[in-house]
């Protein structure tokens, strides 16, 4: 089948819809998907009887001001197609930022999962655009699929599809969670995972699931309650008013975040917070996402920040000695909080000031341990990321083959290698080009007091081709559009924590390839902060590394590589198609 037909039945909504219904006999008793809405709000569904499905509508106090109803069918739907496209819809719905209707609907957890002819129905089929185009045409829903899927609102969105695995992850903690509020007790839980698993989809889904009125959620299922939805009213029950905060220690993506909770029903721009705004309060639950980024008192960035520091470790009691060893920032949130739920991943450490994965160790239960490990980001999947890990740490021999839809190419000219960027970024947005920091910030943006001179001098000169690094710190990824995406470089601490479709990565000439081995030239690294104060160049290697694994873990669809040094290149050529 590749060409099921869409049809749409168009109703005004009220008590007289399941008759209209029954006696036109339109898909009936067959699974069709639905929405209800007015001028303000909307409501999206699924069922295989519709007009019985109207009937609990009508009597649902919610629904009440709804006016119109639309239902969705095709000879071709089956129940699983019909829970998948009800999943899409409200996944691009909730991200229409410029709609003046607000979804009703509440995160329940719809299962990601394969069934036959599946790609007959995803959002990137051609039943679905006509399906979009006919609800376009009725002006229930606003911009292009492409268009909303590149938009924050769109990544973070907390009604996004859970696989299996983030399934049952979400059902341990909520039980965790439970079981120690019942007992009284103080709980870490770690949710551990390697970049792209879905650390950050799980975390922003618990954080809309737990402040959701559990009442909303059973009512939305037409199956039995779900264990974790009968742990979630237990929750409420105990906890009345459930004091929660999202903690990010990144300012860009904090910012980022900021702005998709103030645009999601119930979550709102003030429950995102960085570690030291967690110090000032008490919490009964802190989701702590990049928890691998949280400080220590090591290579802070100013005089302020480390007397900022020491504020708050002797405000909470901390050892407070002016030392590496002084409380951190998991010491802060620990404090703060009863139950902490930390998403982690230890090889996402890139610079001395985040805190040793040994502190994580003395405090990780195994009991309230739980793993990611399926490739969620990137459709090169599970084997390209531990494909890269192995190159880099040069556990690998020969070339291994990647999926033939993932586009991992190596590139030898610095101007094939921009234009094929820019190719990308006019064919699908959010093509970026990175480094690690083997340049100078030579163009830092001065201040009044103290202008730079050389504000607009290069950073970046490869075969005389000049870039920039990023003018802007907070959201980088969505500040340059056109010819600027291939004269601004990003570095990490702007792009960790973001999706881009294609990413093209510059591995700049602080990391080399000497005597067969890959190495560090500490004189081309310019991440001072990064730098000082550490003790080996293993330790100063680990991180680079890391840096590379996290800027080639970006690109969802593809990912380019150029290489500054020769030996190196010709090292990377035996792995990467070029």
């Amino acid at each position: 089948m590749t060409n099921s037909d869409v049809k749409i039945k168009d109703l005004r909504f009220n008590k007289n819809t399941p008759k209209m219904l029954e006696e036109s006999n339109f898909y009936n008793e067959w699974p069709v998907v639905y929405i209800l809405n007015n001028k303000k709000q909307m409501y999206i569904g699924e069922t295989y009887h519709a007009a019985e499905r109207m009937k609990q509508h009508i009597k649902n106090p919610r629904r009440k001001n709804l006016t119109e109803a639309h239902i969705i069918a095709s000879d071709d739907f089956t129940k699983s197609a019909t829970l998948d496209i009800e999943s899409s819809l409200i996944e691009l719905c909730s991200s229409m930022s410029d709609s003046k209707r607000i979804l009703q609907n509440e995160n329940n957890g719809i299962v990601k999962h394969y069934y036959a002819n599946k790609e007959e129905f995803s959002q990137d089929s051609r039943f679905f655009s006509r399906l979009w185009k006919k609800l376009q045409d009725r002006g229930l829903v606003t911009g292009s699929i492409e268009n909303l899927k590149n938009t924050d609102l769109f990544k973070y969105s907390p009604y996004k599809s859970l696989n299996a695995e983030q399934c049952t992850t979400r059902d341990y903690i909520v039980e965790d969670i439970l079981d120690a509020f019942v007992n009284n007790l103080n709980r870490t839980i770690f949710v551990n995972g390697g970049a792209g698993t879905g650390k950050t989809i799980l975390a922003i889904y618990l954080m809309k699931l737990l402040v959701t009125n559990a009442e909303y959620i059973t009512e939305d299922d037409e199956s039995e309650m779900l264990p974790f939805i009968s742990d979630l009213k237990e929750i409420h029950k105990i906890k009345k008013e459930l004091k929660i905060a999202y903690v990010v220690s990144m300012v860009s993506f904090r910012n980022t975040l900021k702005t998709v909770f103030g645009s999601v029903k119930g979550l709102k721009p003030s429950m995102v917070i960085s570690p030291s705004e967690a110090s000032k309060d008490k919490y009964d639950i802190l989701l702590v996402d990049e928890a691998h980024r949280l400080k220590k008192r090591k290579n802070l960035s100013s005089p302020g920040e480390y007397n900022n520091f020491d504020k708050v470790n002797k405000k909470l009691g901390l050892k407070c000695e002016k030392e590496e060893t002084d409380g951190n920032q998991l010491d802060w949130i620990v404090n703060s909080s009863q139950i902490q739920v930390l998403f982690y991943d230890e090889k996402q450490s890139v610079k001395p000031t985040d805190i040793d994965k040994k502190v994580f160790n003395k405090i990780k239960n195994e009991k309230f341990y739980h793993t990611l490990s399926s490739q969620m980001r990137c459709i090169g999947g599970v084997d390209y990321i531990k494909y890269i890990d192995d190159i880099l740490n040069q556990r690998i021999e020969v070339r291994k083959k990647i999926p033939n839809e993932y586009d991992f190419r190596l590139f030898e000219n610095i101007n094939d290698f921009c234009n094929v960027i820019l190719t990308k970024e006019k064919e699908n947005e959010l093509c970026r080009i990175v480094s690690g920091y083997g340049y100078e910030w030579i163009s830092k943006k001065g201040t009044k007091d103290k202008p730079n001179p050389r504000e607009n001098e290069p950073d970046i000169i490869i075969d005389n081709r000049e870039f920039f690094w990023n003018k802007k710190d907070k959201e980088w990824p969505n500040s340059i559009k056109g010819d600027r995406v291939v004269m601004e470089v990003g570095c990490i601490h702007t792009i960790q924590g973001y999706d881009l479709n294609y990413c093209g990565v510059i591995f700049g000439p602080e990391i080399v390839f000497q005597n067969g081995i890959i190495k560090i030239d500490k004189k081309n690294y310019y991440d001072t902060k990064g730098k000082a104060g550490i003790i080996s160049d293993s330790e100063l290697k680990e991180y680079v590394i890391n840096i590379y694994k996290v800027l080639l873990s970006r690109g969802i669809k593809g990912t380019y590589v150029y290489v500054c040094d020769n030996k190196l290149r010709e090292y990377l050529k035996r792995f990467i198609p070029y």
